[in-house]
Parts: structure tokens; sequence; C-alpha cells
């Protein structure tokens, strides 16, 4: 299974800007599963599965190179209310976490993981949205927190 660049994805809605956009996640080989992969073994300091990570590949602040959104179904990145993502950027050092405000989740997955079609700061906008409710992750100086309604 391939996945789709979000921008791709965001340019056919552009007609619909109240749609949400899907990330479409893969756990298929590709360079987006492999850098996370190694970033979350890293950060573990012990093997993952890589048949447990979902990468999506996403260019955050339109600046032509991709980042990688990365869930891994691991004990350690998952409690009993679902996985909390990881977000990478390339950098002139290598891969670095962008901080993502995470923390208060509940049953997050890739699945329920889409992007607003109206970019805020410069920056393309996370939701994430359960049966209960829909929360919006805006760009704020360095990483994302989820916006205040």
């Amino acid at each position: 299974m391939k996945w789709v660049c979000a921008l791709l994805v965001l340019a056919g809605l552009a007609t619909s800007p109240t749609a949400a956009a899907p990330l479409v996640f893969s756990d298929e080989p590709s360079a987006a599963r492999d850098t996370a992969e190694r970033l979350m073994e890293a950060e573990l300091g012990e093997d993952i599965d890589s048949a447990y990570i979902t990468a999506a590949e996403i260019d955050i602040d339109f600046d032509g190179t991709p980042e990688v959104f990365a869930f891994a179904d691991w004990t350690y990145f998952c409690g009993s209310a679902g996985c909390v993502p990881r977000l990478y950027t390339k950098t002139d050092a290598g891969w670095t976490e962008i901080e993502f405000g995470t923390d208060s989740f509940i049953n997050s997955g890739p699945a329920m993981w889409s992007l607003d079609p109206e970019p805020v700061n410069g920056h393309v906008v996370f939701v994430l949205t359960t049966a209960e409710f829909a929360m919006h992750f805006d760009w704020m100086r360095n990483g994302y927190m989820e916006r205040a309604d």
C-alpha cells in the first residue's frame, strides 16, 4: 500500500474548505517508515518490530521537504487509551522530533488523524477526531499545540 503526500490531498480539497483531508499511513517499507523506526528505537533504547510502525509523509510547512508523522503500536508509545504520535523533521544536523502537544490524547491512532484544509501560521493543521470530539493542533513557534476554542 502506498501513502499519499498530504499536499496532493490538500490540493484536491481546495474547493471544499470545510472538509478535512485524510492522512494516509502505511506500514509498508518506505523511507518515512524506516526513519520513524530508527528514531523510535533510539528513543526507546531497543528494537521495535517494523510491522508495528505506521508512517505518513507530509510537508507541514510547505517548504518542499516532507516531515514524518508516525505511530508505533508498542507499549512504550501506547497506553490503554491509544498511542501518542511522533512528528519528525529533517534538519542540517539530522532528524529531530517536533514538539506535538499530545499528552492528553485519548483513543489516538492513525485512522483518527486528518488535516484541516486551512493552514495556520504557515503550517498544516492536524485534526484528531473521535466519536466524542475533534481537536485541532496549530503550529505555535516551534511545535504544535492544541487549539484553545
